[in-house]
């Protein structure tokens, strides 16, 4: 049982939506081991791309360096301040 009350009872899932919910996870773990080895190499469109492949829209496209936050701007393919 889903004691946050969130989504069903997860114990009575059937074993082939089990393997979909564990192959998804096993896919967005590499993605994410990806997106920080591409941030480590400073490329941060490449970066903030991965990531945005795991979390959708709801992931925010900006990153913050010191005390300025930029913004990824797709159809000019560059940070604004």
């Amino acid at each position: 049982m889903d004691p946050k009350g969130i989504q069903e009872n997860i114990n009575n899932l059937t074993y082939d939506e089990k393997m979909k919910i564990k192959e998804k996870a096993e896919l967005d773990y590499y993605k994410a081991v990806n997106a920080r080895q591409l941030e480590s190499e400073n490329d941060m469109k490449g970066s903030i791309n991965k990531w945005s492949e795991i979390f959708g829209d709801s992931f925010p496209r900006q990153m913050v360096i010191g005390r300025c936050v930029y913004r990824y701007c797709f159809k000019q393919d560059r940070f604004f301040s």
